[in-house]
């Protein structure tokens, strides 16, 4: 699972100054796909992962006009720093370099025109440069692969073994690549991507091997290809969704979680309550939220995580393999890290006692429900889906059972969840104080991602696993 929190040190230059010339003339990268322009979808995606001010986007000066308009219909809310582009590629991206501040010790250098680029891919670039020196996104060659003389008459069959096509993004420490972008101008080269400018200054990129797709828009067909990528139709056209419950939204689509996460709605525990309802009551714009909703779909759905569309014994053992066992790993270092912060900082930071106390209880509490569910309910809900794919009857005490665990885990989900969210208040949203030492640090980021494991733990039982064990009852007469 990957988490939307700040990468630190991570600068990003999103590439968009290209001629398009072989796109017709227009300009590719402001062609939409699904309503949206081609370049958006990678800014989108990379911005929760960019610390403020990292982000940039490189355009024709001529175009800077058009770039912007596009970016407050399409991204009002994310800060993006507009930078004008050279002659060449090469220019483009030391202007982008010259505008990172000196916070920022990686480059993530991405071309617009691939949107179909995550922030999944991102990370896993990030990482792999911070433990390489420099990290490029690419797939290994499956084609054969001819070279050929100047006519187009083959003259070999290469091995493609140890060949790959090299995509971005390519993460790089900002001075290296600067300092390599400095050698290739003063050699006058002319190289056509950073791994080669890298390569020229004696370094050997690390090849991430990526294998979502991964598509450059070159010519007008691959929009369509693109169109095709992506789930929402051509028309570009919205579904109110005002009217639904929060719940019903993301067990439709878990994708808009991100979105709820990011306005603080409860889409677990509190996620009966009406979308409309929700923003009135926080403040929140409908529109700019339906908007974002509506942008997440357009994002490519992974089977692995189309969740409503499994069958209940897989979704219980994900349930089982996935939250079971992160709670049974964690809450036990958790709650020691939270009593030795009490022991070291009790005195200025009285909260923690609290918070220690309240952990301790989530903890008995969890071992408790997950045992019950382990050992009771999830073998009945299996029997029972068991029964109704072979036509067997009903078994009278599975459905029972069922029925009284379903109201009972239900309210169980709703105390755990408000004790989270206590922790989270009193934590004052896991802000770090200034005489935080590394254990402080530690049990805080720890709280949060059990926090962020609870919401989409809860989520799939509440919303997605019971609706169907109540479905399996109900087809079974019962």
């Amino acid at each position: 699972m990957i988490k939307t929190e700040k990468l630190p040190g991570l600068g990003v230059i999103v590439v968009a100054g290209g001629s398009g010339s072989r796109f017709g003339g227009s300009n590719k990268l402001l062609a939409k796909i699904a309503g949206i322009p081609v370049f958006i979808y990678s800014l989108r995606n990379f911005h929760s992962l960019c610390p403020p001010g990292n982000l940039v986007l490189v355009v024709k000066e001529s175009e800077t006009a058009k770039f912007a308009d596009a970016l407050r219909k399409f991204l009002p809310q994310v800060s993006v720093k507009i930078v004008s582009g050279g002659k060449t590629r090469m220019h483009s991206v030391v202007n982008g370099l010259s505008s990172l501040p000196e916070t920022a010790k990686f480059a993530a250098v991405h071309d617009a025109a691939r949107p179909m680029s995550t922030a999944e891919l991102l990370f896993l670039s990030y990482g792999a440069a911070k433990k390489h020196g420099g990290a490029v996104t690419a797939k290994r060659l499956t084609d054969t692969v001819k070279r050929t003389d100047d006519k187009c008459f083959a003259v070999e069959t290469l091995d493609r073994d140890n060949l790959w096509r090299v995509e971005t993004p390519q993460v790089f420490p900002v001075d290296e690549l600067k300092a390599a972008y400095g050698k290739a101008f003063a050699e006058k080269l002319f190289l056509t991507d950073d791994s080669a400018v890298m390569e020229n200054a004696g370094y050997r990129p690390f090849l991430l091997e990526y294998k979502l797709p991964n598509v450059k828009i070159t010519y007008p067909e691959d929009l369509e290809i693109a169109e095709m990528h992506f789930s929402k139709s051509k028309t570009g056209q919205t579904t109110d969704v005002s009217g639904k419950n929060i719940g019903e939204i993301v067990a439709a689509d878990y994708r808009t979680a991100r979105v709820f996460e990011k306005y603080g709605i409860d889409f677990c525990c509190g996620g009966g309550v009406a979308l409309a309802a929700t923003c009135s009551g926080k403040g929140i714009d409908l529109a700019v939220i339906t908007g974002e909703l509506d942008a997440v779909k357009s994002e490519p759905v992974e089977r692995s995580r189309d969740y409503s569309s499994w069958e209940l014994p897989f979704l219980v053992d994900c349930i089982i393999n996935t939250h079971h066992s992160y709670i049974k790993e964690n809450t036990g270092q958790i709650a020691a890290c939270a009593h030795k912060i009490v022991a070291v900082h009790g005195v200025h930071h009285p909260e923690l006692i609290r918070i220690a106390a309240i952990f301790d209880k989530i903890a008995t509490d969890m071992a408790a429900h997950l045992r019950e569910e382990e050992e009771i309910f999830f073998p009945a809900v299996k029997r029972a889906y068991a029964n109704r794919e072979t036509g067997s009857a009903a078994d009278g005490k599975d459905i029972e059972t069922i029925r009284t665990f379903l109201k009972k885990l239900v309210h169980e989900h709703e105390e755990i969840g408000d004790a989270v969210h206590t922790i989270r208040h009193l934590a004052k949203e896991y802000a770090i104080p200034d005489d935080a030492c590394n254990t402080f640090v530690l049990t805080y980021r720890k709280l949060r991602e059990f926090e962020d494991d609870l919401h989409k733990h809860v989520h799939l039982e509440n919303n997605i696993l019971f609706p169907k064990v109540e479905q399996c009852c109900g087809d079974m007469g019962s």
